[in-house]
């Protein structure tokens, strides 16, 4: 009788052990390391040291091309910070957290499988990049122009995920 009973919690515990080993190796791929790395590189950048669409771009074309996105957002955020500083770090806290959320509440349509991404989040990603922007330049008066630089950032934002959404399925390919 005791005899089944470990026998029973080592086959848990192998099981256990077993999708840990599974969870490191995916996220220890060549392919997926490359990405974060490249991640971290883009997220660095911002166009006029005001608008840093990449961070958040390129984690959204992990998530839309079934690629792990945990060490995607991290390095996300952690170049976000590095380069762009704490109000762009905040923002786009802010915007992955809404983004997300989206996603979750909302869920995303899954594409054919010939086109480029497997979840078509792109719509959730303009409307939280707006939403971000547009609520964060709001003080007192709104003026036309800072309608015009959300539009403008969601804008940018859902272009380079639509550009990274392409690289990033290349890789999904290649591991096929």
């Amino acid at each position: 009788m005791f005899q089944n009973i470990t026998e029973n919690v080592e086959e848990r515990e192998s099981i256990k052990t077993s999708k840990v080993h599974l969870i490191v190796k995916e996220f220890l791929k060549v392919q997926n390391v490359m990405l974060m790395v490249l991640t971290f590189l883009v997220s660095m950048l911002s166009i006029e040291e005001e608008i840093a669409p990449f961070g958040l771009a390129m984690v959204a074309a992990t998530l839309s091309s079934g690629v792990p996105v945990f060490g995607v957002l991290l390095c996300a955020m952690i170049g976000t910070l590095v380069g762009n500083g704490m109000s762009s770090f905040l923002n786009f806290v802010l915007s992955s957290i809404v983004y997300f959320a989206l996603v979750l509440v909302f869920k995303p349509k899954v594409a054919v499988e010939e086109r480029n991404e497997l979840l078509k989040t792109g719509k959730r990603l303009f409307f939280a990049c707006f939403l971000v922007s547009f609520f964060q330049n709001i003080r007192g008066i709104v003026l036309t122009y800072d309608v015009f630089m959300a539009l403008v950032a969601s804008a940018l934002t859902y272009v380079f995920y639509k550009i990274f959404v392409n690289r990033t399925s290349c890789y999904k390919r290649l591991e096929n």
